[in-house]
Protein backbone atom coordinates (compact mmCIF):
# COMPACT_ATOMS: atom_id res chain seq x y z
CA UNK A 1 0.00 0.00 0.00
CA UNK A 2 1.53 3.19 -0.92
CA UNK A 3 2.40 5.52 2.22
CA UNK A 4 0.24 8.27 1.12
CA UNK A 5 -3.03 6.18 0.98
CA UNK A 6 -1.92 4.50 4.58
CA UNK A 7 -1.74 8.11 5.89
CA UNK A 8 -4.98 9.22 4.31
CA UNK A 9 -6.76 5.82 5.97
CA UNK A 10 -4.94 6.45 9.06
CA UNK A 11 -6.46 10.05 9.20
CA UNK A 12 -9.35 8.59 8.59
CA UNK A 13 -9.62 6.54 11.18
CA UNK A 14 -8.04 9.25 13.56
CA UNK A 15 -10.67 11.89 12.46
CA UNK A 16 -13.46 9.41 12.70
CA UNK A 17 -12.92 8.19 15.97
CA UNK A 18 -12.66 11.87 17.18
CA UNK A 19 -15.98 13.07 15.58
CA UNK A 20 -17.85 10.19 17.14
CA UNK A 21 -16.37 11.29 20.65
CA UNK A 22 -17.51 15.14 19.71
CA UNK A 23 -20.65 13.98 18.74
CA UNK A 24 -21.50 11.35 21.76
CA UNK A 25 -20.33 14.74 24.28
CA UNK A 26 -22.74 16.76 22.36
CA UNK A 27 -25.71 14.22 22.48
CA UNK A 28 -25.26 13.80 26.27
CA UNK A 29 -25.52 17.19 26.29
CA UNK A 30 -28.37 17.87 24.39
CA UNK A 31 -30.43 14.94 23.13
CA UNK A 32 -32.49 13.23 25.61
CA UNK A 33 -34.28 10.52 23.03
CA UNK A 34 -34.53 6.81 23.17
CA UNK A 35 -32.35 5.95 20.27
CA UNK A 36 -28.41 5.52 20.66
CA UNK A 37 -27.31 8.27 17.51
CA UNK A 38 -24.12 7.19 16.88
CA UNK A 39 -23.87 3.28 17.39
CA UNK A 40 -27.15 3.64 14.71
CA UNK A 41 -24.79 6.22 12.57
CA UNK A 42 -22.12 3.90 12.21
CA UNK A 43 -23.91 0.72 11.45
CA UNK A 44 -25.90 2.80 8.76
CA UNK A 45 -22.44 4.50 7.26
CA UNK A 46 -20.60 0.89 7.55
CA UNK A 47 -23.70 -1.70 7.02
CA UNK A 48 -25.47 -0.40 4.28
CA UNK A 49 -22.44 -0.20 1.92
CA UNK A 50 -21.08 -3.41 2.92
CA UNK A 51 -24.12 -5.74 2.53
CA UNK A 52 -24.88 -3.58 -0.66
CA UNK A 53 -21.24 -4.34 -2.13
CA UNK A 54 -21.33 -8.18 -0.88
CA UNK A 55 -24.90 -8.41 -2.16
CA UNK A 56 -24.05 -7.00 -5.47
CA UNK A 57 -21.15 -8.37 -6.65
CA UNK A 58 -21.02 -11.99 -6.74
CA UNK A 59 -17.13 -12.89 -6.37
CA UNK A 60 -16.36 -10.34 -4.32
CA UNK A 61 -14.90 -12.32 -1.83
CA UNK A 62 -12.58 -13.84 -4.22
CA UNK A 63 -11.69 -10.97 -5.48
CA UNK A 64 -10.66 -9.01 -2.31
CA UNK A 65 -8.72 -12.16 -1.22
CA UNK A 66 -7.06 -12.76 -4.42
CA UNK A 67 -5.93 -9.55 -6.06
CA UNK A 68 -2.99 -7.41 -4.79
CA UNK A 69 -3.75 -4.37 -2.59
CA UNK A 70 -2.74 -1.94 -4.22
CA UNK A 71 -4.79 -2.20 -6.96
CA UNK A 72 -8.24 -2.65 -4.61
CA UNK A 73 -10.32 0.99 -5.08
CA UNK A 74 -9.92 3.09 -2.01
CA UNK A 75 -13.70 2.70 -1.20
CA UNK A 76 -13.49 -0.70 0.17
CA UNK A 77 -10.17 0.84 2.63
CA UNK A 78 -12.34 4.00 3.67
CA UNK A 79 -15.64 1.83 5.26
CA UNK A 80 -13.92 -0.18 7.39
CA UNK A 81 -11.79 2.59 8.97
CA UNK A 82 -15.01 4.58 10.29
CA UNK A 83 -15.53 1.46 12.25
CA UNK A 84 -11.82 1.64 13.73
CA UNK A 85 -12.58 5.07 14.74
CA UNK A 86 -15.66 3.61 16.71
CA UNK A 87 -13.04 1.18 17.90
CA UNK A 88 -11.48 4.42 20.00
CA UNK A 89 -14.90 5.91 21.11
CA UNK A 90 -15.68 2.12 22.57
CA UNK A 91 -12.30 3.14 24.78
CA UNK A 92 -13.48 6.43 25.41
CA UNK A 93 -16.69 5.07 26.48
CA UNK A 94 -15.43 2.48 28.46
CA UNK A 95 -13.24 4.71 30.39
CA UNK A 96 -16.29 7.31 30.51
CA UNK A 97 -19.08 4.48 31.89
CA UNK A 98 -16.74 2.39 33.76
CA UNK A 99 -17.81 -0.48 31.59
CA UNK A 100 -15.07 -3.01 30.66
CA UNK A 101 -17.24 -4.95 27.69
CA UNK A 102 -16.81 -1.40 25.86
CA UNK A 103 -13.34 -1.69 26.84
CA UNK A 104 -12.69 -4.96 25.40
CA UNK A 105 -15.17 -4.50 22.19
CA UNK A 106 -12.84 -1.57 21.49
CA UNK A 107 -9.85 -3.56 21.80
CA UNK A 108 -11.08 -6.45 19.37
CA UNK A 109 -11.59 -3.62 16.55
CA UNK A 110 -8.30 -1.43 17.50
CA UNK A 111 -6.11 -4.77 17.23
CA UNK A 112 -8.34 -6.62 14.75
CA UNK A 113 -9.08 -4.00 12.01
CA UNK A 114 -5.74 -2.33 13.33
CA UNK A 115 -3.68 -5.44 12.11
CA UNK A 116 -5.03 -5.16 8.63
CA UNK A 117 -4.35 -1.93 8.27
CA UNK A 118 -0.72 -2.18 9.44
CA UNK A 119 -0.15 -5.54 6.31
CA UNK A 120 -1.80 -3.73 3.91
CA UNK A 121 -5.18 -5.34 3.84
CA UNK A 122 -7.63 -3.30 5.70
CA UNK A 123 -9.93 -3.71 2.67
CA UNK A 124 -11.00 -7.09 3.78
CA UNK A 125 -12.56 -5.56 7.38
CA UNK A 126 -15.27 -4.74 5.03
CA UNK A 127 -16.50 -8.66 5.05
CA UNK A 128 -16.61 -8.04 9.07
CA UNK A 129 -18.79 -4.93 8.23
CA UNK A 130 -21.54 -7.36 6.90
CA UNK A 131 -22.16 -7.95 10.38
CA UNK A 132 -23.39 -4.15 11.27
CA UNK A 133 -26.45 -4.70 9.65
CA UNK A 134 -27.84 -6.34 12.49
CA UNK A 135 -26.73 -3.41 14.72
CA UNK A 136 -29.11 -1.05 12.79
CA UNK A 137 -31.98 -3.06 14.23
CA UNK A 138 -30.24 -3.49 17.42
CA UNK A 139 -30.65 0.52 18.20
CA UNK A 140 -34.21 1.15 16.86
CA UNK A 141 -35.36 -2.40 18.67
CA UNK A 142 -37.48 -0.51 22.06
CA UNK A 143 -40.99 -2.37 21.47
CA UNK A 144 -41.35 -6.26 21.81
CA UNK A 145 -41.88 -6.62 17.87
CA UNK A 146 -38.64 -4.35 17.29
CA UNK A 147 -36.98 -6.91 19.59
CA UNK A 148 -38.42 -10.10 17.87
CA UNK A 149 -37.03 -8.37 14.31
CA UNK A 150 -33.66 -7.49 15.32
CA UNK A 151 -33.05 -10.93 17.11
CA UNK A 152 -34.37 -12.77 13.40
CA UNK A 153 -32.30 -9.96 11.92
CA UNK A 154 -29.13 -10.49 14.20
CA UNK A 155 -29.56 -14.74 13.72
CA UNK A 156 -29.56 -14.45 9.93
CA UNK A 157 -26.95 -12.00 9.46
CA UNK A 158 -24.08 -13.15 12.51
CA UNK A 159 -24.62 -17.07 12.00
CA UNK A 160 -26.00 -17.60 8.78
CA UNK A 161 -24.32 -14.88 5.98
CA UNK A 162 -21.29 -13.73 8.23
CA UNK A 163 -20.07 -17.42 8.43
CA UNK A 164 -20.79 -17.83 4.64
CA UNK A 165 -19.01 -15.05 3.73
CA UNK A 166 -15.92 -16.55 5.87
CA UNK A 167 -16.31 -19.85 4.08
CA UNK A 168 -15.81 -18.47 1.29
CA UNK A 169 -12.95 -16.43 2.36
CA UNK A 170 -11.29 -19.55 3.60
CA UNK A 171 -11.73 -21.27 0.20
CA UNK A 172 -9.38 -19.07 -1.59
CA UNK A 173 -6.08 -18.50 -2.10
CA UNK A 174 -5.34 -15.33 -0.14
CA UNK A 175 -2.59 -13.05 -1.53
CA UNK A 176 -1.30 -12.51 1.61
CA UNK A 177 -0.83 -15.29 4.17
CA UNK A 178 -0.91 -12.60 6.99
CA UNK A 179 -4.27 -11.57 6.46
CA UNK A 180 -5.79 -15.18 6.02
CA UNK A 181 -4.58 -15.59 9.91
CA UNK A 182 -5.28 -12.37 11.26
CA UNK A 183 -9.28 -12.92 9.84
CA UNK A 184 -9.18 -16.69 11.16
CA UNK A 185 -8.10 -15.40 14.51
CA UNK A 186 -10.86 -12.22 14.87
CA UNK A 187 -13.71 -14.52 13.06
CA UNK A 188 -12.81 -17.29 16.68
CA UNK A 189 -13.01 -13.65 18.60
CA UNK A 190 -16.44 -12.48 17.29
CA UNK A 191 -17.95 -15.92 17.00
CA UNK A 192 -17.34 -15.87 20.72
CA UNK A 193 -18.58 -12.95 21.15
CA UNK A 194 -21.55 -13.18 19.45
CA UNK A 195 -22.32 -16.59 21.09
CA UNK A 196 -22.58 -14.37 24.54
CA UNK A 197 -24.66 -11.85 22.88
CA UNK A 198 -26.98 -14.35 21.23
CA UNK A 199 -27.39 -16.22 24.64
CA UNK A 200 -27.78 -12.64 26.15
CA UNK A 201 -30.74 -11.78 24.30
CA UNK A 202 -32.51 -15.27 24.17
CA UNK A 203 -32.39 -14.63 27.90
CA UNK A 204 -34.05 -11.38 28.00
CA UNK A 205 -36.98 -12.38 25.30
CA UNK A 206 -37.40 -15.77 27.96
CA UNK A 207 -37.26 -13.30 30.70
CA UNK A 208 -40.22 -10.83 29.44
CA UNK A 209 -42.48 -13.82 28.36
CA UNK A 210 -42.15 -14.88 31.68
CA UNK A 211 -43.03 -11.50 33.18
CA UNK A 212 -45.54 -11.73 30.48
CA UNK A 213 -47.03 -15.07 31.78
CA UNK A 214 -46.92 -13.87 35.33
CA UNK A 215 -48.76 -10.55 34.60
CA UNK A 216 -51.55 -12.27 32.80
Amino acid sequence: MYMEEKGLLITTSILSGLGFIYIDNLKQKYYQGNYDIIPLFHSIIVGLPSYYIYMKEPNIIMYLSETPGNIIPIIYKIIPCFTLGYGILDIYDSYRRKRIDFFVHGCIIIFGYGSLLYYDGIYLAIMGNVNEMSTIFLNIAKTIYTKILFLIVFTYIRFYLYYQIMYKYFNTTPNNIIHYYIIMLFSLIFTALNCIWYKKMLTIMFNYKKMNNINK
